[in-house]
């Protein structure tokens, strides 16, 4: 596979071991905003033709202040080679006063154990249940009923139209847009597949689901064609003159 591409990313070094020029991956990021946020719409994003794409309800941000640090949490749902992750990507800010403040740390979770784990090691408690039916539905962090559903993959299985609608192996979708052909070191995918992997994934997708797109052919010169049906001079359907056995007609 060939990837062309503005950026590096972290399965960009499995290509050593060989390029497929025939596979095609061109790896432009692109921002779609999502529409129809408002208190009764549901989000959507309009696809090229023009028709909307529905999906459902989409997770927020969280921040989560405390006298030691900061907790920024930010929900996504990441799309690769057919298959949804659901990821919770944290940014740790530390508030001191001191001259030397450690520098943020960022951490990324794709299942709900590590994410609770780390939850307790930070000493964040959250509730065991929301009351009222409507605590079913939300993805907040303040229940474990809340941080069960956002990584219940069940719940996403609509986003999988998201692959062929775009034609990407990839994406991300957040709070506010739909990010194609994201640079999944930064989301921490490494934790998912390692680099030969995840190259061999994109690889397969690209050249079998989402298949090549058809390359635009070169227009034929009218001489060209008018010669390929014959039309190729004063003699196009007749016996140039000559002697008999001398000169061949075509």
């Amino acid at each position: 596979m060939l990837i062309v591409s503005k950026f590096h990313d972290y399965y960009d070094t499995a290509s050593i071991h060989g390029v497929d020029k025939t596979c095609v991956y061109l790896r432009n990021e692109e921002k779609i905003e999502i529409h129809g946020r408002g208190w009764n719409s549901e989000p959507y994003i309009l696809l090229k033709d023009g028709t909307r794409f529905p999906l459902g309800k989409v997770a927020s941000y969280e921040t989560k202040r405390y006298v030691s640090a900061d907790y920024e949490f930010k929900k996504a749902i990441l799309g690769f080679c057919g298959e949804i992750y659901p990821l919770i990507k944290v940014v740790k800010t530390y508030n001191s006063s001191l001259h030397e403040t450690p520098a943020p740390q960022t951490y990324c979770f794709y299942d709900q154990p590590s994410f609770a784990e780390f939850m307790a090691q930070e000493g964040i408690v959250s509730k065991k249940y929301r009351y009222g039916s409507w605590g079913r539905e939300r993805f907040d962090l303040d229940s474990d009923q809340g941080i069960n559903n956002f990584f219940d993959h069940n719940r996403w299985t609509k986003l999988e139209g998201l692959f062929a609608a775009h034609h990407v192996p990839c994406w991300v979708l957040r709070e506010r847009s739909l990010k194609l052909n994201p640079n999944l070191k930064g989301l921490g995918f490494m934790k998912i597949r390692d680099p030969q992997t995840a190259f061999q994934d994109i690889y397969m997708y690209m050249s079998g689901v989402l298949g090549q797109p058809v390359k635009p052919t070169k227009p034929i010169d009218d001489k060209i064609m008018a010669a390929s049906k014959g039309h190729d001079g004063p003699y196009s359907f007749r016996k140039p003159p000559g002697k008999r056995g001398k000169n061949r007609w075509r």
